[in-house]
């Protein structure tokens, strides 16, 4: 009996520890659940103009376009002081007129008022000796109140704004005002309650995982301890230094600079915001990677070696943790073999790691997250203790608030699914065994607090909204589109990332074939190690969890890498003890050389593919944009591929015959996938590595890493030789007058494009009135000497439907004036930004002399060319012509050019940049430019006249490298007007912009 007491006491306890277990997770959850919805504090700001100094027009770029609302009085007094034709207010103040009809435009003709907003126009407000407009404009519509007669317009588009023009004098009588409320929706702070849920529910998942941890001290056994920690070996100093090495000289990921600036400009958003496009829409849930990434830049800089330092460290723990994982498979009674299958691990994983998990981007923390979701899952199979899976959890979750490519993490768990439902209904009834489910679940509660912590769940859903007016999200249906990517000859499917996933996914369903075998024959441990089946059907619910995400490029398989490097291990060093047991000991030799067939088809169609990376000049890089061989060796060949593993096997059936090696044969699938993979990884390091040397001491994105790791010096944009026009000299006029027709001296330019400042004669076609062509020609200007002709430049700029004529005309002067000596053809380019034509570099050595000749052919305003006079221009590096002005740097490259201080976002309202500096060919083509797709860039590009500044490498002068391009503003001030803000607290499905007062 007293026995039997203890028992029940024991039981009894047990039971009540496990009610409290799932209590508290319980409360956890529901704490978890409320955080998205609690209040939030939103910022909203408000602009006033015109300050109390005077009209002066202005420029407000707000980053979502359209204000939340806008209102706007009028009175006669001030339209009367207008004068006849004047606009009292437009926000589009581009010379545009399509654009400019996307703003609201408020004007004075034939004494009336005239209202214009987003394209639509309502009808004249004619104005006596007193009365008053004013104008309120919401998403519900507009409301235009004149001295009380009220004309309501339900569903009106809200105009853009751009700026804050008058044609009205500093001095003019007051009466105009507009106050502005700006949409900065996504600028939030948590409530004190929200805090308070925050905590608890913290305190809560703690004192959950806690109990199960005492939970599970109650109900498993202790298991002996083995060490923890591998020991060092020369392969993982290898590897180490491998990544290392390759986080100076590894080119840039495809949107390195983009999360860069997303991230660098957090804390004056006061979110994690898209940046370059998309209005700035908020990135919720997925932000804590981004918070993270500023800070660490605000610790040590923008360098681009310094911003890949955290995925450094996350190679090194995904390689010891993807080693210590196998540990039990390289670990073999032959002190060679086990370093043969070391160095073999070593190989796969950097085939893996080193064409996708190079730069910023977060698939390598999906990467790292997913084998850490592994192992802990791996240990609760092994020992069906719980805490480590609710850890797991936890860390899936994390890792899935990091990225969408983060829900690969959860596969492991679905796999440890059945243990977790046997483990926790073997503890005891049905209400404890679902507490035991939630104190696992309760793990996820570190998601919710960096996903949600400064935000709100209906953050997400505006933002969801926002991007899909823009862009139409992919579906599951579209996970084609991945492989079709890796299929191209282009950065998304070089060589080195579409060997390894075609290779891997052969592997894969080898692994998976020798599982269903074995579990049909019944003697799956023996056949199939467990480890080898998780780590299997990790990578194959991976490949599955992607299909949900809404992008779909391929180099979201850097999130694989480390699963991918686990199924190839486990092909590699499973098959040959596999076939062994499964043939009973005597295999044929034709089994291995079948099975090494099928990976053929990957090897030659993954090396056909070029050594291109992305956004990266490949200066000197050997092989550039072509497919890996070496001298008549072609990987891509399947002949030559198919010629190797017959060698392979031939050898294979030597070693067998002549040195009773028995199955060597099954070397050969094994022998082929590594020889592959190594050739891969060693092609990559190796070549990128050789660039990285040739070009020391030049230029070149390795070469600075290794030259200025923390992008202090400047040495990027130091590297960058620039034409600066603003501050050229004119050439002296060596012979002539100006004869021009159809053209108008210092002037003829389309509305909006100003004369280029540094620069005196300038000559246009637009909106001269004639009947033929139009002809220029210049006098002659006296050329530099040979030697000093690199600076001297003309712009030229226009719009051509017909081809329009623009040649440069070299001569030589003598007693009887200047004589031609040769032409030169020129590309009368196209768009309104003013763009460089060099002058004299390809003259002829005599030539002293040069002038210019247009032709323009086509009457009409369509069709229009304007040019001006050769002027010699200071030649200056670009960190010198920029300054510390903000200058919008496409995101392509934008991570290379740490000392450019891109325009800030705060407010809700872009921070007026003075310089564009665009990718490759300097056009302004980039989605970050376009209207439809909210681009930083688009507001500077309508409403400033641009100039294209003559650039490049200076030690790669043939290097299309990009471009950069000088705003003027005209007489639109910088930040002219007062802004308030104002906060109120809304809870987290409320949309704050209709709390707005009138």
């Amino acid at each position: 009996m007293p026995e039997n007491d203890s028992v029940a006491r024991t039981f009894t306890r047990s039971s009540r520890s496990a009610v409290v277990l799932g209590l508290v997770a319980l409360v956890s959850l529901l704490l978890a659940a409320a955080v998205p919805v609690a209040p939030v504090s939103v910022e909203q700001p408000r602009v006033q103009w015109p300050q109390s100094s005077g009209y002066a027009s202005t420029s407000l770029m707000l980053a979502a376009y359209a204000p939340a609302q806008i209102d706007v009085t009028v009175g006669c007094d001030v339209a009367a002081a207008a004068g006849e034709d004047a606009t009292l207010l437009r926000t589009v103040p581009s010379g545009d007129p399509n654009e400019a009809r996307r703003g609201l435009t408020i004007s004075v003709r034939d004494g009336a008022i005239q209202v214009s907003t987003a394209g639509r126009e309502l009808d004249p407000v004619p104005f006596g000796d007193a009365c008053s407009l004013v104008l309120h404009q919401d998403r519900d519509g507009l409301r235009l109140d004149v001295d009380g007669a009220i004309t309501s317009m339900p569903g009106a588009t809200m105009p853009q704004v751009d700026a804050l023009a008058t044609d009205l004098p500093a001095d003019a009588p007051a009466g105009l005002t507009v106050k502005v409320a700006v949409d900065d929706q996504f600028t939030s702070s948590p409530t004190a309650l929200k805090i308070t849920l925050l905590v608890l529910g913290a305190l809560a998942a703690v004192a959950a995982h806690l109990l199960l941890r005492r939970d599970d001290r109650v109900h498993v056994a202790p298991r002996p301890v083995g060490p923890r920690v591998p020991r060092l070996t020369l392969v993982d100093v290898g590897v180490v230094l491998a990544l290392v090495w390759w986080t100076f000289v590894a080119p840039n990921t495809d949107d390195d600079g983009y999360y860069a600036a997303m991230a660098r400009n957090v804390d004056d958003t006061g979110y994690v915001g898209n940046y370059y496009q998309m209005y700035n829409q908020a990135y919720t849930p997925f932000t804590w990677v981004w918070y993270s990434l500023g800070a660490w830049q605000r610790l040590g800089g923008d360098g681009v070696v310094w911003q890949r330092l955290p995925i450094l460290a996350a190679g090194i723990a995904t390689w010891f943790l993807v080693r210590r994982y196998l540990e039990r498979r390289i670990t073999v009674d032959s002190r060679a073999r086990r370093v043969g299958a070391e160095v073999v691990l070593a190989a796969l994983f950097l085939a893996w790691w080193l064409p996708y998990c190079m730069g910023i981007r977060p698939e390598t923390l999906s990467g790292l997250g997913v084998v850490v979701a592994l192992v802990l899952a791996t240990r609760t199979i092994e020992t069906g203790r719980l805490a480590p899976l609710a850890i797991g959890f936890g860390v899936a979750s994390l890792t899935f608030a990091g990225h969408p490519t983060g829900a690969i993490a959860f596969g492991p768990l679905l796999l440890a699914v059945p243990t977790l439902w046997r483990e926790a209904r073997r503890r005891g009834a049905v209400g404890t065994t679902l507490g035991r489910v939630a104190a696992v679940l309760s793990g996820g509660m570190v998601a919710i607090i960096a996903a949600f912590a400064d935000a709100s769940l209906r953050d997400f859903i505006a933002g969801q909204a926002r991007f899909a007016d823009v862009e139409e999200p992919l579906d599951w249906t579209d996970e084609w589109n991945r492989y079709r990517l890796l299929m191209m000859w282009d950065p998304q499917g070089n060589y080195a990332k579409r060997v390894v996933v075609l290779i891997t996914l052969v592997a894969l369903l080898w692994v998976v074939l020798g599982w269903v075998a074995a579990r049909s024959a019944h003697r799956l441990e023996e056949l199939a190690p467990q480890r080898d089946r998780l780590a299997a059907g990790s990578l194959a619910l991976a490949l599955v969890l992607l299909w949900i995400t809404p992008s779909k490029w391929s180099h979201h398989f850097g999130a694989l890498a480390g699963l991918g490097t686990m199924v190839l291990a486990a092909f590699v060093l499973s098959f040959w003890p596999f076939a062994m047991r499964w043939f009973a000991g005597r295999p044929p030799r034709w089994f291995g050389l079948a099975v090494a067939g099928t990976f053929i088809p990957p090897v030659a169609v993954g090396y056909d593919a070029p050594n291109i990376w992305a956004y990266n000049y490949m200066i000197r890089v050997p092989q550039a944009w072509q497919a890996p061989h070496l001298g008549p060796l072609t990987p891509s060949s399947f002949v030559q591929v198919a010629l190797f593993t017959l060698a392979v096997a031939g050898l294979a059936w030597y070693l067998e015959t002549r040195r009773r090696r028995p199955a060597a044969s099954l070397a050969v699938p094994a022998v082929l996938l590594v020889v592959a993979l190594t050739g891969s990884a060693v092609w990559t390091l190796g070549t990128l590595t050789l660039a990285t040397a040739r070009t020391t001491g030049s230029w070149s994105p390795s070469a600075l890493n290794l030259e200025d790791p923390l992008g202090t010096q400047c040495a990027a944009t130091d590297g960058i030789r620039v034409l600066d026009t603003r501050a050229s000299t004119s050439l002296p006029v060596a012979a002539g007058e100006p004869q021009f027709d159809g053209f108008t001296a210092g002037g003829g330019l389309y509305p909006g494009v100003r004369q280029p400042a540094g620069i005196d004669a300038v000559w246009g076609s637009y909106g001269v009135e004639r009947d033929a062509s139009a002809t220029l020609v210049t006098p002659w200007y006296s050329l530099p000497p040979a030697g000093a002709r690199d600076s001297v430049v003309s712009l030229l700029s226009g719009v051509a439907t017909a081809p329009v004529s623009v040649r440069v005309e070299y001569g030589r002067t003598g007693s009887d004036g200047v004589q031609k000596v040769s032409t030169e053809n020129v590309d009368s380019g196209r768009g309104g930004a003013w763009r460089p034509l060099e002058i004299g570099r390809d003259a002829p050595a005599d030539a002293n002399a040069v002038r210019l000749v247009a032709v323009d052919p086509v009457v009409g305003d369509d069709d229009w060319v304007a040019v001006t006079a050769p002027v010699n221009a200071p030649a200056r590096s670009l960190t010198d012509t920029v300054g510390d002005a903000p200058v919008v740097t496409a995101w392509q490259f934008s991570v290379l050019f740490p000392c450019l201080r891109q325009p800030t976002i705060d407010d809700g309202i872009i921070e007026r940049p003075q310089y564009v500096v665009s990718w490759a060919d300097g056009e302004y083509g980039d989605a970050i430019f376009q209207t439809g797709r909210g681009g930083i860039g688009t507001q500077a590009r309508r409403d400033a006249s641009t100039t294209l500044l003559d650039s490049q490498i200076a030690t790669s002068p043939d290097i299309e490298w990009g471009g950069v391009h000088a705003l003027d503003y005209g007489d639109l001030a910088d930040r002219a007007y007062d802004i308030t803000r104002d906060r109120i607290t809304v809870n987290g499905l409320a949309d704050p912009l209709a709390r707005f007062g009138g």
